[in-house]
């Protein structure tokens, strides 16, 4: 009777000691997945000042909207949709160096597209930027 509580015994604490680290193997990767998960803060370029408010909260200031200007011939306005806003590229290509960003809901002007309809060509109204963005990540507005 002994040998049988300590067979039951020595099952029992294995099936608890699997189960405990099961439970912790499941609750760090819960954790690490959580902390990777988050979008990261969009960058701030050197193009953008910093300022700061009387609580001492720093804020973007964007440079001064220019005059509503005329747009060019086959051109539209346009909102950005991604969330996470989009980097603003020399090239239409992933390998090309980033100029700028813009962020979510900011106005932008499509000038055009690339031959292949994937990159979108784009000047940015508050500072006359141009460049190229991936296409699908803005809507038409009046």
């Amino acid at each position: 009777m002994s040998r049988l509580s300590n067979v039951f015994q020595f099952m029992l604490g294995f099936i608890l000691g699997v189960a405990v680290f099961t439970a912790g193997a499941v609750g760090a990767a819960y954790f690490i997945l959580g902390k990777m998960a988050k979008v990261p803060p969009r960058p701030i370029f050197a193009e953008e000042q910093q300022a700061t408010t009387a609580s001492g909260e720093e804020v973007v200031a964007s440079a001064k909207p220019l005059p509503a200007e005329e747009l060019p011939a086959g051109a539209y306005k346009a909102r950005v949709t991604a969330s996470i806003g989009l980097y603003v590229r020399e090239e239409p290509t992933t390998e090309s160096n980033r100029i700028g960003a813009v962020a979510y809901n900011a106005e932008i002007m499509i000038l055009g597209a690339s031959e292949d309809q994937q990159w979108q060509k784009i000047r940015i109204p508050e500072t006359g930027e141009e460049g190229w963005v991936k296409a699908g990540n803005v809507e038409t507005i009046d």
